[in-house]
C-alpha cells in the first residue's frame, strides 16, 4: 500500500497511534456507516454496490490495522488476492473520484482515527 501514502499524504497526520479496536470492532464501525451489513458483503455478488463497499471496507481495514491481508480476507470469506486487488482498486479509483476520496479521508479522521 505504498501508493497510498502518496496519495493521502497530506492528509494522514504521522506519528499517530493506533486505537485497540479488534477487526471486527472496526469493521462493524464502517458497515453502520456505509449501511450495510458484514452478512451482505460476505455474499458473491458482483453487484457494483456491494463490490464497492467490500473493496472500501478491505482497503480501510488494511490501512487502519495491523491485520494480516489473509486476516481481512477470512472476515469477509474471501482470499487474500481479493483483498490486494481491492487495496489496489481503491487507491486507483481515489485519483479520479474526489467523492470517494473525501470518504476516505472522513473515515480515517473520524471513525477509525489513529489516536
Amino acid at each position: 500500500m505504498a501508493e497510498d501514502i502518496d496519495i493521502l499524504s497530506p492528509y494522514v497526520a504521522p506519528g499517530l497511534i493506533i486505537h485497540k479496536y479488534t477487526i471486527e470492532a472496526a469493521a462493524d464501525i464502517l458497515f453502520k456507516e456505509m449501511n450495510t451489513t458484514l452478512e451482505e458483503l460476505r455474499q458473491k455478488s458482483r453487484k457494483q454496490e456491494i463490490r464497492s463497499k467490500r473493496q472500501i471496507c478491505m482497503y480501510l481495514l488494511d490501512w487502519y490495522g495491523n491485520w494480516t491481508q489473509a486476516r481481512i480476507g477470512l472476515l469477509f470469506r474471501m482470499d487474500h488476492s481479493t483483498v490486494i486487488h481491492s487495496c489496489k482498486r481503491v487507491t486507483n479509483d481515489m485519483i479520479t473520484d474526489k467523492k470517494l476520496k473525501e470518504f476516505i479521508i472522513r473515515m480515517m479522521h473520524t471513525k477509525l482515527r489513529k489516536e
